[in-house]
């Protein structure tokens, strides 16, 4: 499982490599949830670090689709099959939930 670690910072790195101020946050993000995975399963662990990795990719310009970036990577990732639980706390990172209601009954 801990082999879709690299892939994932491969993937951000490249999908995030013109937003540099992106891909400062994304390697902070990452450095926490590799001290936060220390209390989790392994599996669980590798999933919450792969998603810190990816968790922002939907900033990629040519990614954007429904133009709320949890949903749009979430989304990529899905289609590119990445584990459901990596897609999931892509897609629902940042309050996406609540951030999608506004923007639909708006």
């Amino acid at each position: 499982m801990t082999e879709q670690i690299p892939t994932a910072e491969d993937l951000a790195r490249e999908l995030l490599a013109r937003l540099p101020e992106r891909v400062a946050h994304t390697e902070g993000v990452a450095r926490k949830a590799e001290e936060a995975a220390a209390v989790f399963e392994p599996d669980e662990a590798a999933d919450l670090v792969a998603a810190a990795w990816l968790h922002d990719i939907g900033y990629a310009q040519w990614l954007v689709g429904e133009g709320m970036h949890a949903l749009d990577g979430g989304w990529f990732l899905q289609e590119q099959k990445f584990p459901e639980r990596v897609c999931q706390l892509v897609a629902h990172h940042s309050g996406a939930r609540f951030e999608a209601r506004g923007a639909w009954t708006s």
